[in-house]
């Protein structure tokens, strides 16, 4: 794994993941009120907001960029970051080396897609958000 690129930029719907992921732990946030604190609006967001953003809803972040065969090593769950900057949760990796990962853009109820290199390769260029959740906030 490599450390992320300094100019390292996000799509803002990284929060809605954020927000699924802490209620799926029990750990609810609305993300409204956590976009409006950090004065999200729909532009890319830079990485110091970005952990900001992960620190208000209880998970620290470290972004990296890795190659497909080191998906098996990352810790699970965490964020995808599409070349475009958006955003998925990577619930998945399957096979050693991996074969394919599953993924996920919404809630709970949301089946997971399943993609393989072929599929995932122009999509993502290898930058993930790892996440490791925070102990209590306040």
């Amino acid at each position: 794994m490599t450390a992320a690129p300094p100019l390292f930029e996000v799509d803002p719907c990284f929060l809605g993941r954020l927000a699924v992921l802490a209620n799926e732990q029990g750990r609810p946030i609305d993300p409204r009120v956590v976009g409006t604190r950090h004065g999200l609006r729909g532009e890319p967001v830079p990485l110091a907001t970005v952990t900001a953003v992960g620190r208000d809803a209880g998970f620290g972040i470290s972004p990296c960029r890795l190659s497909w065969d080191a998906l098996g090593c990352v810790p699970l769950p965490a964020l995808m970051v599409f070349r475009d900057r958006s955003t998925a949760i990577l619930d998945a990796v399957l096979g050693d080396p991996p074969h394919s990962v599953l993924i996920r853009e919404d809630g709970p109820d949301a089946p997971p897609l399943s993609l393989d290199h072929d599929d995932l390769a122009p999509l993502w260029g290898g930058e993930i958000l790892l996440l490791e959740t925070l102990g209590a906030i306040g």
